[in-house]
Parts: C-alpha cells; sequence; structure tokens
C-alpha cells in the first residue's frame, strides 16, 4: 500500500494501553487513583449499543458534564479512563502528556450516571476533540462498578450483568501489574505465558520473540505502520491457528500483530459472548455458532486509509485494491461518500459507512490539491 509514510499500509489499531498508554511506553501516565466505588446497581442498567471500530474495538456513546458528547472505546485493557483535554476545555498539556481531572458527570446511553468522576485528561490518537472521532478510552475504573460486563460482538450490544448460560468457558484471570486482568495463552502445545486480556486492542498482538518461537513460524501477510496511542510503529500481520486463553481455543485464522507487547486482542474476543465479572477475577466465553458477525475492515476490503485525526486526509491506498482501481491516491482530500460529507460522518462514520457488508458500491468524492472536486465509485469485491 502507498502511504504517505512510505510503501506500507498505514492503519490505526487501538493498542493495548498502560493505563491508556502502550505497555512498555516511557509515556506511560501514573495510576490513576481509584474512585470511590459504586456499588453495583441491584438491577442492571439497560443494554447499550456497540459500534466496532475496524470489526473488532467497541465504541459507546456517552455524554460528559451535561452537554459533551463522546464517543467512547470500552478497554479492558486500561486501567483508568481518559479523555480529551480539548474537548473537556482543558489547554496547555504537551503531546501525549497526561493531567489529573475530576467530571461532574459521565452518563451512558442508558441513563446510567457516574458523578465526581477522576480521569485523566490528553490530546493523542485515541482521545481527540471533535465529534464523529475516537474522543478517549473508558477503562476499568468505570468498568468495574457494574460488577459484570459482557461484549455481545454479534449483536453489538454492551450489557452490564453476567450474561453466560451454564456452558461457558470460565477462565481465571490473574493482576499481574497490579491492575488489568492477565491470562495464560497458547499456541496449539506451546505456553506462551500470561498475556493481558485487551479488548480494546483490534488486532491479538505478539512480541517477535514470540512470534519466532512458534512452530513455522507463521508468515507474514502483509505489514502496516500502525498509529498507538502516542505514536506508530511498523508491524507485520500472521495468521493463528489454535491460538487459545485458559484452554478456550478460538476458530482457526485468528489475525496477530507482531509488535512490541502481547495481548489478547479483538480479533479473538469477538469470537465469543465475553464477560468480565471483576470481583471473581473472571473471564468468561460462549463461543458464538456463527462467524457471520465477523467482516473485513474498510480498510482491508476497499484497500484505503484515513487519518485518525483529519478524516478528509487519505494516507494509503493499497496496490491491487478497490482505491486504487477507482484513481485514488495518497494526499486525496476526500469531500463526500454517498452524498454525506465527510466533516459530518468523522473518522468512526466514514469507516462505519464503508465497512457495510450490505452495500457494494460507494460513491466518492474528493479532491487532488487545488483541483476541482471528481466524482468517482469504490467498488467492494
Amino acid at each position: 500500500m502507498k502511504t504517505a509514510r512510505g510503501s506500507s499500509l498505514l492503519l490505526l489499531v487501538p493498542c493495548g494501553l498502560s493505563l491508556l498508554a502502550c505497555s512498555g511506553s516511557s509515556s506511560s501516565p501514573p495510576p490513576l487513583p481509584a474512585p470511590s466505588p459504586s456499588p453495583s446497581p441491584s438491577v442492571a442498567p439497560a443494554p447499550v449499543g456497540l459500534q466496532l471500530l475496524h470489526g473488532a474495538g467497541p465504541i459507546v456513546k456517552a455524554t460528559v458534564n451535561g452537554t459533551i458528547h463522546m464517543d467512547l472505546l470500552v478497554d479492558t485493557g486500561a486501567a483508568g479512563t481518559v479523555l480529551s483535554a480539548q474537548a473537556l476545555g482543558v489547554t496547555g498539556l504537551a503531546p501525549g502528556t497526561y493531567q489529573a481531572h475530576t467530571l461532574r458527570s459521565l452518563v451512558l446511553p442508558n441513563g446510567h450516571r457516574l458523578d465526581s468522576l477522576p480521569i485523566q485528561v490528553a490530546d493523542t490518537n485515541l482521545s481527540q476533540p471533535n465529534a464523529g472521532y475516537v474522543n478517549g478510552v473508558l477503562g476499568l475504573d468505570v468498568l468495574e462498578t457494574f460488577g459484570c460486563v459482557t461484549f455481545d460482538y454479534r449483536a453489538g450490544r454492551l450489557r452490564f450483568e453476567d450474561t453466560q448460560g451454564s456452558g461457558a468457558a470460565v477462565i481465571p484471570y490473574t493482576l499481574n501489574d497490579g491492575f488489568r486482568p492477565w491470562a495464560p495463552v497458547t499456541v496449539g502445545s506451546l505456553p506462551l505465558g500470561e498475556m493481558l486480556l485487551d479488548n480494546g486492542t483490534v488486532f491479538t498482538r505478539l512480541t517477535p520473540t514470540i512470534h519466532a518461537s512458534l512452530p513455522g513460524p507463521p508468515a507474514t501477510i502483509f505489514q502496516s505502520v500502525v498509529f498507538t496511542v502516542s505514536g506508530q510503529e511498523l508491524v507485520p500481520y500472521v495468521v493463528l491457528d489454535a491460538y487459545a486463553v485458559g484452554g478456550a481455543q478460538a476458530p482457526a485464522g485468528i489475525q496477530a500483530q507482531v509488535a512490541n507487547f502481547s495481548a489478547v486482542g479483538g480479533t479473538y474476543f469477538r469470537e465469543y459472548l465475553t464477560t468480565f465479572c471483576f470481583a471473581d477475577r473472571e473471564l468468561k466465553l460462549t463461543p458464538y455458532t456463527s462467524r457471520a458477525h465477523i467482516h473485513p475492515s474498510a480498510i482491508e476490503r476497499l484497500g484505503l486509509q484515513i487519518d485518525i485525526a483529519d478524516a478528509a486526509e487519505l494516507i494509503g491506498v493499497a496496490g491491487g485494491g478497490a482505491a486504487e482501481a477507482a484513481g485514488l491516491v495518497v494526499g486525496d482530500r476526500l469531500v463526500s461518500i454517498d452524498g454525506q460529507a465527510i466533516g459530518s460522518l468523522g473518522y468512526l462514520g466514514v469507516y462505519a459507512l464503508l465497512g457495510d457488508p450490505g452495500k457494494a458500491a460507494f460513491t466518492v468524492v474528493f479532491m487532488r490539491g487545488s483541483g476541482p472536486p471528481t466524482s468517482v465509485v469504490l467498488m467492494a469485491p
């Protein structure tokens, strides 16, 4: 893929977050003070809808301080919640730095309300200020107040209770770093040790050392530059078979990144009805009987990538893909898709529209340099 930075696919994948920075990163913020835990509601709040970013990253809507509407990545790999500093009117922060902040309120679409919530604010790739973008990360400090949460990837719902049946696999997890859930992983008969259970990471991840230890090892299917919270890295992608967490083996064909830390990511969890019960430190998994809800991301499907902070900017075009066939090149600026302005769609809206498996053709209006708007049709394979 031709990109603004070279010849590899430029792909944002929300990385596993160590208190909202990539594990092992020197830019990790200090641990948040835990809020006084609210007692778990006696009646579970109603479910809320999930948008799955790139097919696996769970996004929910929230209203902050009464008037600020946000799209938040729900992340079991994040110990604390971090929201956009700019959106909250906090100025003067250097890029990649964090500051403690207390929200007056955070309200979910079901009306559930958290008052006087201590969080951190920052301006990062995953805490953008504008509507239609990822405005922050909802971490364990909030999720643990519900006792159990269930991610229903097939239905696109987040449920605030344990909805598993008696046949679910129950996997105990530990808090290896004192905050976040970790569980043992194997590939075939090879134990890989404990890994972070990080559903905010779209792709499952392996370190180069672990990848090299696998039989084969699995061949690279493509490479990409991946945007993380505060930076980027060039990573190869592989396909894993016989990948199991605590003995729960996923179907063959789990895509994984070979990158700077290991984590169990969304490409594994979306194979299951997934429940975290925090007081008992248990992960519960029930495999879906069908994979009909799993679709290629718009990036894979159409061969194009937009900027995480500016959805109009085309930063990647795959050779042989639909975008290249339509004549798009890196640097083009998108104006509209199927008559919807990019400014109103934003990053999340563009990928939701282009990732719709029910649509095969998209009319895209773009501008190249100072030239006039041009209309082309992208045809999905």
